[in-house]
């Protein structure tokens, strides 16, 4: 079995993030998306999330198990008949504690109208009976004695503490904030579009995510989102300094509301520390300080209550500005603390007690040389996985990945593709200007115009496209990126997956886990999960999303292929409706490819099933053509 094969066949705890970087298409400016219900029945959304939950799974293994009892209860006499009953008794207990379960989850989906709405129509009925009541009461004092008044009176003062009681336990409620997100309450994000977008890419078997940007598309309409990615309260200074809070919260609802519905541990988030978090202070304020960022990302991707319990981060890694100048060991150590259990003698003699479980699971590095690598491990800090950046251009960390890979230390390849570069929609074109690019994206403007590839272009954005740009003039200039663009080409051809699949599968058979950053759009990104590509133009490439905001990188092993969405012609104008039907639909049908060797039914759009097989489809050829190619020309 090869590395590669090894690695992919492992279990470990920290699951390594394989992230999608991938060109998305372009989209001009188009009007916002109509409004969308996720809970309507012709998206089958809510029951296909119920349908697909440990609680439903639950409900039936019992259901079947409670039919076959009550078959087998058929014929039996005697004790055996006695001890069948029983059985079927507990099996019954068990299958009504499961329809709750079930009730419990089915209700949290349901369109939230807040516990203060519906305390207040509590309220409102129950004036509205004491009003009534009191009617009647008023009418017969006439023929009823003293004391009957003195009754109604009493009722009076029992209904009003009543809903001074309420109305008290409401403004609790609503002063603690939305601290749980699960509970037998209602969810409002439930449902949302980027909560389904997610979802998706989870159940697609892309189930580690990379919380490595600061804040989300922004969603006025959803209010829920925006209490989501509110600063901490008390400490502003904090709450500036935590560069990835915004992608942590998001992450975290999205986590703690996948494993309500899948079950515990299905998802793993990885987070780093930012050196602007610590100041020249001593140790023990260094200590202090690591402390208190570890524990607002345990908050915000695992919960209050969770991380009161004692829930582990899967990882942390730290990415530091200059490991030659700055002093780093020290932030490392306190990490390495975290990641320990604190334990005690046992008074008794025996074994350890665990006094402090540990809160962190692994650590990483980000950008780190070998030397830095080296200091780290000397000092015993266990690094689980270190980031740097390798791909088909860049291979200048292959001496670190050599000796990451003695020392059993994961390597994440970050730049995948290239900074998106690395993709079919560049290949034959002439170099993209990335002065024209960045004027555009200044002016508002389409990026048409900046090289041959505008619609590409565009998606990119201006800050990806120059570091890309640098990447390959380090490589050898365009025209020697053309050549490694249409190798790859032919390859993917012959595979029938597509550019990005094979550059990505050349990066897991040489023993890393390929991180590519998904740029996620504010309109076409979450609704591309339904089918719907509002703004696309011919020259776009059909399924990629518009890229506005990269806001946080999933940790996606996958990307998009051509041709995996048709447009809509749904709530569109006639005009535009027109236009993509003789443009882009028509490039749909053609650019469509054939499904992937490995199996590969794209679960998810963008997601190629080649890159979830264990054995590589690239072969020997392959390897030599792309080995003759990778890295900067001599």
């Amino acid at each position: 079995m090869s590395s590669a094969e090894a690695m992919l066949s492992e279990n470990w705890a920290s699951r390594a993030a394989a992230d999608a970087e991938v060109p998305s298409s372009s989209t001009d400016e188009a009007a916002a998306p109509p409004a969308f219900n996720p809970a309507a029945p012709e998206y089958n959304e809510l029951a296909r999330r119920v349908s697909q939950s440990s609680a439903m799974r639950r409900w039936n293994e019992l259901t079947i198990r409670a039919k076959r009892v009550e078959k087998q209860l058929r014929g039996l006499t005697g004790q055996a008949k006695e001890a069948k009953q029983q059985e079927i008794e507990e099996t019954q207990q068990q299958l009504a504690d499961a329809q709750a379960a079930l009730s419990d989850l089915q209700a949290s989906f349901e369109p939230q109208l807040g516990l203060l709405t519906i305390t207040i129509t509590t309220i409102t009925i129950t004036i509205t009976i004491t009003i009534t009541i009191t009617i009647t009461i008023t009418i017969t004092i006439t023929i009823i004695i003293i004391i009957i008044i003195i009754i109604i009176i009493i009722i009076i003062i029992i209904i009003i503490i009543i809903i001074i009681i309420i109305i008290i336990i409401i403004i609790i409620k609503a002063a603690a904030g939305p601290t749980a997100i699960y509970s037998k309450q209602l969810d409002a994000l439930s449902l949302v579009p980027w909560m389904n977008a997610l979802f998706a890419l989870a159940d697609a078997g892309c189930n580690s995510f990379d919380a490595g940007g600061a804040g989300w598309p922004p969603c006025p309409r959803q209010a829920p989102l925006m209490q989501l990615l509110a600063a901490p309260p008390g400490n502003p200074a904090a709450a500036s300094a935590w560069l990835y809070g915004g992608a942590e919260r998001v992450l975290g609802a999205f986590k703690r509301r996948y494993e309500a519905e899948r079950g515990p541990g299905c998802v793993s988030v990885f987070t780093r520390l930012s050196v602007n978090c610590f100041g020249d202070d001593s140790p023990v304020q260094l200590a202090a300080a690591v402390d208190a960022a570890v524990e607002r990302s345990r908050v915000a991707l695992l919960g209050p209550e969770a991380a009161a319990a004692g829930g582990c981060l899967d990882l942390v890694q730290l990415a530091w500005l200059d490991y030659k100048e700055q002093n780093f060991l020290p932030v490392l150590l306190a990490l390495a603390r975290l990641a320990r259990d604190r334990v005690e003698p046992s008074p008794e003699g025996g074994a350890p007690l665990v006094a402090e479980a540990r809160r962190i699971a692994g650590i990483g590095l980000v950008d780190a040389p070998v030397e830095a690598v080296t200091a780290a491990l000397r000092a015993g800090v266990p690094l689980a996985c270190v980031t740097a950046t390798y791909n088909l251009l860049d291979v200048a960390a292959a001496p670190l990945l050599e000796m990451c890979r003695a020392r059993g230390v994961k390597v994440f390849a970050a730049g995948a593709l290239a900074h998106g570069l690395i993709s079919g929609a560049f290949l034959g074109v002439a170099a993209p200007d990335t002065a024209a690019a960045a004027a555009a994206g200044a002016g508002g403007a389409a990026g048409g115009s900046a090289g041959g590839c505008g619609g590409a272009t565009e998606a990119l954005g201006s800050d990806n496209l120059a570091a890309g740009m640098q990447m390959v003039a380090r490589y050898g200039g365009w025209q020697r990126f053309q050549q490694l663009l249409q190798c790859l080409g032919s390859i993917a051809g012959k595979h029938r997956v597509s550019v990005e699949a094979v550059a990505l599968r050349w990066l897991i058979d040489q023993g890393t886990f390929p991180v590519a950053a998904v740029r996620w759009s504010a309109s076409a990104g979450p609704w591309a999960t339904f089918g719907h590509t509002y703004g696309l133009q011919g020259s776009a490439s059909p399924a990629s999303s518009a890229c506005k905001h990269a806001d946080y990188a999933a940790a996606l092993s996958g990307q998009h292929e051509e041709g995996a969405e048709q447009p809509s012609d749904i709530q569109q104008p006639a005009e535009q409706q027109q236009q993509q039907r003789g443009d882009v639909q028509g490039e749909v049908v053609a650019r469509r490819p054939q499904p992937p060797l490995g199996g590969g039914q794209p679960c998810v759009p963008g997601v190629d099933g080649a890159l979830f097989q264990v054995a590589s489809f690239l072969d020997a050829d392959d390897v030599t053509a792309l080995g003759s190619l990778c890295g900067a020309a001599a």
